[in-house]
């Protein structure tokens, strides 16, 4: 016995098409998330690498670099877990071809994925110059550039 092949080409290449476009799909959606869940792990590294650093800061200057630095990794953090949250409501939008809410949350979906990447990037320049404020090199450096004035009797 033979079995007989309804499908014609046209539907086989549909098939494939559309098989191909959902791995697409899956694959970038997985790629998303991971980035997100990345950032959000970073950022926690990251305030917890500025805890270290509380002890050591030397004046004004240094503090706020510290405290803005810590707000952006906050944020990059809150921007990540309304991306995780906001995901699965738009894919049920898409899925379910409801077009207008789909649109609002990729927008909203956009603002934070771009907020949160702004905000990481800011984060790690403001740590970097933190790091490089608080290091005994700088410290050094600027001592032996000023002159010491020694008191004559």
């Amino acid at each position: 016995m033979t079995s007989q092949n309804n499908s014609t080409p046209d539907d086989v290449h549909n098939q494939k098409e559309v098989a191909f476009y959902a791995a697409c799909m899956e694959a970038w959606i997985n790629t998303r998330m991971e980035k997100g869940r990345h950032l959000v792990t970073l950022s926690s590294l990251a305030i917890g690498l500025l805890v270290v650093f509380h002890d050591k800061l030397f004046d004004n200057i240094d503090f706020y670099l510290w405290v803005i630095s810590a707000v952006t990794f906050l944020l990059c953090i809150i921007g990540n877990l309304i991306i995780l949250a906001k995901n699965a409501p738009y894919l049920e939008c898409v899925t379910k071809e409801d077009n207008e809410k789909a649109a609002h949350y990729e927008k909203l979906l956009n603002c934070a994925s771009r907020f949160s990447d702004v905000s990481f990037v800011l984060g790690i320049i403001l740590t970097l110059i933190l790091t490089i404020s608080l290091s005994n090199f700088v410290h050094i450096k600027i001592e032996k550039e000023v002159p010491h004035v020694e008191q004559q009797q």
